[in-house]
């Protein structure tokens, strides 16, 4: 059989060549398919991985507001209780607010500058929006990447008296901070 075989390849070599080369890129076109699949499925593992679910709680001003400002919008025990769900894995707490600096000024942007009246710059030189969060790795401006952080580690909820700082602040700044 081996013997008919080879007789046939060396009389009918284009023949032969031809059937090589056809099970050749067929061979290739398979270990090709295969690569981008498992590429895909990687890559959708990892999207998959990044993306959550989540919801957010907040007072509904219009109908509540008595609220002061810095008063918390939903308590303590309550986002404790509610942590404990078996299918929330993690939570975010987070409060915004509103500083002026002192003895500091504002680092400005093409984008600021754009949208600022001459009154607006006059009454908040100063003024900056702070928010508070027990985890920034988890802080939607990190995870859609609006921001990045640079140098350092992401704030946690075990870390106290901690802040993250825009790199020109800082560095505007770094002299008059007291760093521990």
């Amino acid at each position: 059989m081996i013997k008919n075989a080879f007789a046939y390849v060396t009389r009918k070599s284009l023949k032969s060549l031809i059937i090589i080369l056809v099970i050749l890129s067929m061979a290739t076109l398979s270990i090709i398919s295969l690569s981008i699949k498992d590429a895909t499925d990687r890559a959708s593992k990892e999207t998959f991985a990044n993306i959550t679910n989540s919801f957010s709680m907040e007072i509904n001003r219009q109908v509540n507001p008595g609220t002061p400002r810095g008063g918390g919008n939903v308590k303590g025990e309550d986002i404790k209780k509610i942590s404990q769900t078996n299918s929330i894995d993690s939570y975010v707490k987070r409060i915004n607010s509103v500083a002026d600096l002192v003895d500091h000024d504002i680092i400005e942007t093409q984008d600021t500058l754009a949208n600022q009246s001459p009154e607006r710059a006059k009454n908040f030189k100063r003024t900056v929006m702070l928010t508070g969060v027990n985890d920034s790795a988890k802080e939607t401006k990190f995870v859609s990447e609006a921001y990045k952080l640079v140098e350092g580690k992401h704030l946690e909820n075990k870390d106290k008296n901690k802040i993250l700082m825009h790199k020109d602040l800082a560095k505007k700044t770094i002299s008059k901070l007291e760093i521990k």
